[in-house]
């Protein structure tokens, strides 16, 4: 058992209807719980972790008659935290009877907004993701020595951190106040991690973190070691920033095992008056040179990234800019988000906060434009035999240049098969398996 006992008895706090309970009767005394998870790749590895932790000490996931309700928040924008609030007001009115809970970024950021809401929702502002599972039993000598995940509910693909925390600053984002300055955990840990997942089916493995560039021990040597020490048959990395692609990183993700032809490279704008104002390390011309170099090793290497619009004082110049290096670069999908203001950050002080109607205009345009950019590099691949891992049921899957692939006859959820492609479609491509 993956318990510390307390004499004969492990107890939960009877106050809040929780029973005591000996390993005798775990089996038949479970508590129904359920997570709801908003935000990232991290928040969505901690909630499958506090998922597989309840489970070890007795709990069962629900979704009705449930007596503990727990929201992974996030405030990375100001829509993430609507969001949170919206779906915490639905379930404190359908689960009248359960303990509401709340951890995570808004959590910290703003605990009386969401203890406004309910009288019964409870806050824990701690950093240390790993104390809510002490929050929630609310008895300190409880402990579940479980810290790592063997499956990762709902995906084909796991996600692992690695990761965590920021030791940058940019000038709009909170994240770093709020997950603090970077940790990382050893590759032993995640190796570990990796090979218990890799014996529960999975042959996809995204490796995550706040910053993964940061990652303490090196990501070049940590995906050599993946490479060595694990059979997992497909790797990526979540995202990482341009400043951190070194020459060596370049070289370990070209010729890894399982490493995939892909990458999220994050640019934010292709200004570098935006740049510089962001503080973002890297300009336009440091992120195209990455990008080529990649490129000319591996012609349909592809690439995803995430744009800001609307930043505090971007001109139509500035604007235009990043429409024209959108075009330019080809990537195969470009994640948009319009400038959200956030408190204590230093953007939210700057001069030249742009209107909401002409955010949204430029969201609109920047998007068709990365559509059709999109379409055109999808293009290269028509006739073209690909690599799937099918999911959602067989239906589609991602190619290893992450490019989705809907199957024109549905096959076997989470196998890798080989694939014709057939046409290009407004969606992604249509394949037939070989």
């Amino acid at each position: 058992m993956l318990f510390s006992k307390i004499g004969e008895n492990i107890f939960l706090n009877e106050k809040d209807n929780f029973y005591n309970f000996s390993e005798k009767k775990l089996s038949i005394m479970k508590k129904k719980f359920l997570i709801e998870t908003f935000g990232c790749r991290v928040n969505q590895y901690e909630s499958q972790l506090l998922r597989e932790q309840l489970q070890e000490i007795g709990w069962q996931e629900a979704d009705e008659g449930v007596d503990l309700c727990v929201i992974h928040s996030c405030s990375v924008t100001a829509s993430a935290e609507k969001s949170c609030k919206n779906r915490l007001r639905a379930l404190c009115k359908k689960h009248r009877s359960a303990r509401i809970v709340v951890f995570g970024c808004f959590a910290k950021r703003d605990p009386l907004a969401l203890q406004a809401i309910d009288p019964r929702v409870e806050v824990m502002v701690e950093t240390q993701r790993e104390k809510i599972l002490f929050f929630l039993t609310k008895k300190q000598d409880i402990c579940c020595e479980k810290n790592f995940i063997t499956h990762f509910q709902g995906h084909t693909r796991a996600f692992v951190k690695v990761q965590d925390g920021c030791s940058a600053a940019c000038s709009y984002c909170i994240i770093p106040q709020l997950r603090g300055p970077s940790s990382s955990r050893t590759i032993e840990e995640i190796l570990r991690e990796i090979e218990e997942l890799v014996a529960g089916g999975y042959q996809e493995i995204v490796l995550t973190g706040v910053n993964i560039g940061e990652y303490a021990f090196g990501l070049s040597k940590l995906i050599q070691a993946i490479d060595i020490h694990t059979k997992v048959k497909r790797l990526r990395l979540s995202s990482i920033e341009p400043n951190h692609l070194s020459d060596h990183l370049i070289k370990t993700l070209i010729e890894g095992r399982a490493t995939m032809p892909h990458l999220h490279l994050v640019l934010q704008s292709a200004s570098n008056a935006i740049l510089k104002k962001m503080r973002r390390p890297y300009t336009r011309e440091i992120f195209l040179k990455k990008v080529e170099e990649m490129r000319a090793h591996k012609s349909h290497f592809s690439f995803t990234t995430d744009l800001i619009v609307g930043f505090p004082s971007e001109t139509q110049e500035d604007f235009l800019q990043t429409v024209d290096f959108v075009e330019k670069v080809g990537f195969v999908k470009v994640h948009i988000f319009p400038y959200s203001k956030r408190p204590n950050t230093a953007a939210e002080k700057m001069p030249g906060h742009l209107p909401g109607k002409e955010v949204v205009r430029r969201k609109k345009e920047l998007f068709a434009v990365a559509e059709d950019a999109s379409f055109r590099e999808r293009e290269k691949f028509v006739g073209q035999e690909v690599e799937l891992l099918l999911e959602n049921g067989g239906l589609m899957g991602y190619s290893p240049q992450f490019i989705p692939v809907r199957m024109q006859v549905p096959g076997v959820a989470n196998q890798i098969v080989q694939v014709k492609i057939l046409e290009n479609q407004k969606e992604g491509l249509l394949g037939r398996k070989k």
